[in-house]
């Protein structure tokens, strides 16, 4: 799961795969010229390519840069202020990733598959 906002849109989106439990993973996902990616075990698994614009920066923003939490209600649920007719939020969202995150990495540039791919050939268990 990934969100991006850019100057005039929001992106959501997700790989629509399963990971097994109680399995480490190398999980990447990028974005860049209009395309979003997702990888698994450095394998690509999932394209979205109607993702246009570039990155919004959060500084200033209300809320940070969060991990392993859908969208926090408090932030995101649809109210008055918030409310698109074509995007309700909705509000049983805000749950917590179960399980163990461990060395997170952000680039100021979006990966090649191959780059991903050798990352983790380089340092997988």
């Amino acid at each position: 799961f990934l969100t991006i906002a850019t100057a005039t849109d929001t992106y959501d989106r997700d790989s629509e795969q399963n990971l097994p439990i109680n399995e480490w993973h190398h999980v990447a996902a990028t974005f860049g010229d209009g395309n979003m990616i997702f990888y698994v075990d450095g394998v690509k698994i999932k394209e979205w390519n109607n993702t246009p614009g570039e990155a919004k920066s959060i500084a200033g923003e209300p809320y940070n840069l969060v991990f392993g939490q859908d969208f926090p209600t408090d932030k995101y649920a649809a109210s008055t202020e918030n409310f698109e007719e074509d995007h309700i939020i909705p509000l049983e969202w805000g749950g917590y990733f179960r399980g163990y995150l461990d060395e997170i990495r952000i680039y100021k540039t979006a990966l090649s598959g191959p780059q991903i791919e050798s990352i983790y050939n380089r340092e997988k268990p």
